[in-house]
């Protein structure tokens, strides 16, 4: 019995956890979706888009972002999640 009860405690602490990334994500994603706006890769309103994000591109819906704007967005990823982007970041909403 005690070690069931350790497991939903364990239980309890990740799901605290992936509460508090996913907060980072909605805030990230909301961020990042008007900066897009902003220049001119997304139209306000557009909700459904689908983003393709590593250490070498970005993608948005099929569209290459210029090289250019990769350093502003992959220093937003870095402020919203405290960590380099090392790895791929795919979102399809």
């Amino acid at each position: 019995m005690r070690s069931l009860k350790d497991e939903l405690r364990n239980l309890d602490i990740d799901m605290g956890d992936l509460k508090i990334e996913m907060k980072k994500l909605k805030r990230f994603m909301k961020d990042f979706r008007r900066e897009l706006i902003d220049d001119g890769y997304l139209e306000y309103g557009d909700d459904d888009f689908d983003v393709e994000f590593n250490e070498n591109e970005l993608i948005i819906n099929g569209t290459k972002i210029p090289d250019s704007l990769l350093p502003k967005y992959k220093e937003m990823y870095k402020e919203h999640f405290g960590r380099e982007l090392d790895d791929d970041f795919r979102y399809v909403n």
